[in-house]
């Protein structure tokens, strides 16, 4: 059976046909195949499966059919769909581990850039950003090395002035000197601190902002994914999209090249809920063509500033579009 079951259709054919073409039928088999000459090849197969034993007849039925691939299925109505997806989408997740204490964002809620949509707790962070800022500030030390130097240049300019009038000695001038330079290296130690102490303070302030999650860009806040109890960086906890502007990206037919140009207006056909006419801008035309499916790709724009308009329904940009500039196109920089 595992022999029977690996035959090919053309072999079981074949060897239909070799039970048709021996034995004593085979006179009468010829005199029919030479007066039907015309249906020969329609005949054949069929000729065939009546003379294959049941085993043989099911298998071949069984066997898949090839699928011609119909050009005519993909028409370019199929390729001038779209959907208006919002300009800008995120899903925005804690950039650390903690537990949040306070959800500024109201799902359904118009954002500004900037605005606060969820705290976390971070009490640890605020003490650590007060400590830096304290050490930032600490400046007795470079103030009293500073108070130092002053000493060290008087007390040299001093003996600057014996030595030129001939007095005191040769030592006293290069100890002057040596203190000197050790308070101008006391004062730079000192302001090389404040310098880390500051860098340290900056640290801390952005580890304490990454306990809040502000909206990265104007827009709407979609889903509020957790609203209480521990995160992770792993999981998303708010999530927003700005659909002032929504995008619609399409493939065009090849044959449209260069009568679809960046800046021309668009109509295109919006399906349910919107199910009417919605205006486009092309915003970019690619100069490339996909060779595989023989279309370049368009980007549009759909104002939405006044939010009437839903993201996700698919649109329709009709087969006799795509004349803007007077049949010239201008390709994205």
């Amino acid at each position: 059976m595992r022999r029977i079951a690996l035959l090919s259709t053309a072999g079981i054919i074949s060897f239909a046909g070799s039970l048709l073409t021996s034995g004593d039928e085979s006179a009468p088999l010829n005199d029919m195949k030479h007066s039907n000459s015309g249906h020969q090849a329609g005949n054949s197969n069929s000729l065939a499966m009546a003379a294959l034993p049941p085993i043989y007849t099911a298998l071949l039925q069984q066997q898949p059919q090839q699928q011609q691939f119909d050009s005519a299925a993909y028409s370019m109505s199929n390729q001038l769909h779209g959907i208006a997806k919002p300009s800008n989408a995120v899903d925005l997740p804690s950039l650390v581990p903690g537990i949040i204490s306070e959800m500024h964002a109201i799902e359904g809620k118009f954002v500004k850039k900037g605005d606060r949509l969820v705290t976390l707790d971070d009490r640890v962070p605020q003490a650590r950003l007060k400590a830096a800022t304290i050490e930032a500030q600490l400046t007795g030390a470079l103030q009293r090395a500073e108070v130092e130097l002053k000493l060290a240049e008087n007390r040299l300019t001093r003996i600057q002035q014996v030595m030129r009038q001939g007095a005191g000695a040769n030592f006293e001038l290069i100890e002057a000197e040596g203190a000197r330079d050790q308070a101008v290296a006391a004062v730079a130690q000192q302001k090389d601190v404040l310098k880390a102490a500051e860098a340290n303070r900056e640290l801390a302030e952005a580890q304490l902002n990454q306990y809040t999650i502000t909206a990265p860009f104007d827009g709407l806040v979609t889903e509020i994914h957790v609203k209480s109890g521990a995160v992770d960086p792993s999981m998303v906890i708010v999530s927003m999209a700005n659909l002032a502007i929504l995008e619609v990206e399409l493939h065009v037919p090849s044959h449209l090249f260069g009568r679809i140009g960046r800046g021309d207006k668009l109509a295109l056909q919006a399906s349910a809920p919107v199910s009417g006419v919605v205006q486009s801008t092309v915003v970019s035309v690619s100069p490339i063509i996909n060779s595989a499916s023989n279309t370049f790709r368009c980007l549009l724009n759909i104002d939405n500033s006044r939010g009437q308009l839903p993201a996700g329904f698919t649109v329709t940009l009709p087969e006799n579009s795509g004349n803007g500039n007077n049949g010239r196109i201008s390709l994205a920089p």
